[in-house]
């Protein structure tokens, strides 16, 4: 996941392993409707923010909503948004392995294994899929994103989020994205950079420039 998991536990702990399974959502559609102000200006490379915390369900946890643009037609943003390392995070995760075509329910599908060094091994397992909502897989025009985490240490208590692409007119696509989380020592200060590294990462692909190194 894209937010970071530098946790205080004991030093003497050496690792944590798969201690919590969950399910990956039925139906792949938006977590909830996306409250941030969509970017007046229309152009791509600024993001606005919604973000706060939810104490009213158990577990809490932080949340952000973001909008923005990108100056590309969705078809290109939608196969963007499918690269696995776009969704990885890559200040923070020192492994990862793919697997392909793991649900039904989506057009495209991945499980990513990620394995972060850092004071103690965490690993955990999210699951991405992908879907045209309105359009056609060739001429998209609205496209859903769902990811959860599956498996993993239980310090991860809140991992998932949705993508959405709307398609507007002249090649203009608009890019929505929600985050919750729940992790130790960690906000929505935190949420909010890993969506401009995807949002980032998004673009890099679009334009056909090589991803970050960190």
């Amino acid at each position: 996941m894209r937010a970071a998991l530098v946790v205080a536990l004991t030093m003497g702990t050496a690792s944590c392993k798969g201690e919590v399974e969950r399910g990956f959502p039925d139906e792949i559609a938006p977590l909830e409707d996306n409250v941030a102000e969509p970017v007046a200006s229309r152009t791509e490379g600024k993001l606005n923010f919604e973000c706060g915390e939810r104490t009213d369900e158990d577990p809490s946890y932080y949340w952000c909503h973001a909008r923005g643009w990108v100056e590309a037609p969705i078809a290109d943003v939608y196969a963007a948004t499918q690269v696995p390392e776009v969704n990885i995070d890559r200040r923070e995760v020192s492994s990862w392995d793919v697997t392909w075509d793991v649900d039904p329910n989506a057009e495209v599908s991945y499980r990513i294994d990620h394995v972060v060094n850092n004071i103690i091994t965490v690993e955990y397992s999210s699951v991405y899929g992908h879907t045209v909502h309105q359009g056609t897989p060739e001429e998209p025009e609205i496209t859903w994103c769902v990811f959860d985490v599956v498996e993993g240490d239980d310090v991860i208590k809140v991992y998932r989020g949705s993508i959405v692409l709307v398609a507007e007119e002249d090649g203009l696509t608009e890019f929505q994205f929600i985050e919750h989380l729940k992790t130790p020592m960690r906000d929505e200060a935190q949420i909010e950079q890993t969506i401009r590294d995807i949002y980032a990462d998004v673009l890099d692909t679009v334009n056909g420039r090589p991803l970050a190194s960190f």
